[in-house]
């Protein structure tokens, strides 16, 4: 066995240096693994937002476009083409609302309802381009004589009503019928045609916890009943005799008519 002489020596020396070496290269490869995955990922990043960011705008603006057509029908659903108000629909949701509410806060709810007389007869007579100026002229009217939180809706041919959601008391609404009456009476001129009308006008004001909407419509419905027979552009506040005497004409109708069925 020979002695570890210089050459061995050298030998070992070139070993390590060679391991060495071989490490520091490996990790410079992995280092350089390293930096490759990043550049790769940065790289796919930059290809993802050049190519998503076009197909994600898109997307956004297809949203907004849904929304906005989804909202859209929702206006025509809930309003009268021809004024712009809120319809019967809608006007029996926002009279939902506002009886929740004060049922909630302890106050009354106003609901007060116009019928134009005589515009049937002046549709008939100067034709429908003439009613529809007209019926946007009254609109108009009410949108005027009603305070900013007042809920105005055309809900018939012919029919509008005002929802005050902090009615005081019934004085309130009656100078509101006053005022409209008078504006409405007063002769006009629509493209060269004379037009004269009155309105029939009802008056209804919730009870203390009120919370049926229904109830109040057919109240409101049962004052401008009598108030159209009554004629001359007549107002009627709603009482709880004007139900009564309507509930009891309505039995004896079905009392003559089962009468008359069983003869």
């Amino acid at each position: 066995r020979l002695a570890k002489g210089p050459l061995l020596t050298g030998l070992d020396a070139v070993v390590k240096r060679k391991e060495m070496d071989a490490r520091e290269a490996i990790v410079f490869v992995r280092s350089l693994d390293q930096w490759l995955l990043i550049a790769t990922l940065m790289v796919l990043a930059a290809e993802g937002l050049f190519i998503f960011q076009p197909l994600s705008r898109k997307a956004r603006r297809a949203a907004e476009e849904v929304l906005a057509s989804n909202e859209e029908l929702r206006h025509t659903m809930r309003h009268d083409q021809l004024t712009g108000l809120p319809n019967r629909k809608y006007l029996r949701e926002f009279l939902d609302m506002s009886l929740s509410q004060a049922n909630r806060h302890d106050h009354r709810v106003g609901l007060f309802q116009l019928d134009l007389v005589g515009f049937r007869h002046l549709n008939d007579t100067r034709g429908d381009a003439v009613g529809d100026l007209v019926l946007q002229r009254v609109a108009g009217l009410i949108r005027c004589e009603t305070r900013k939180g007042d809920f105005v809706a055309r809900i018939g041919a012919d029919e509008f009503a005002v929802i005050c959601s902090m009615a005081k008391d019934v004085d309130e609404l009656e100078s509101l019928s006053a005022r409209l009456a008078t504006l409405i009476a007063e002769p006009f001129e629509i493209d060269g045609v004379k037009c004269e009308l009155r309105c029939a006008a009802a008056i209804a004001l919730s009870e203390q916890g009120e919370v049926d909407p229904l109830r109040l419509l057919k109240d409101v419905d049962i004052a401008l009943n009598s108030a159209k027979r009554k004629g001359n552009g007549a107002s009627v506040i709603f009482t709880p005799d004007l139900r009564d005497a309507f509930e009891a004409k309505e039995a004896l109708r079905e009392d003559l008519k089962r009468a008359l069925d069983e003869d």
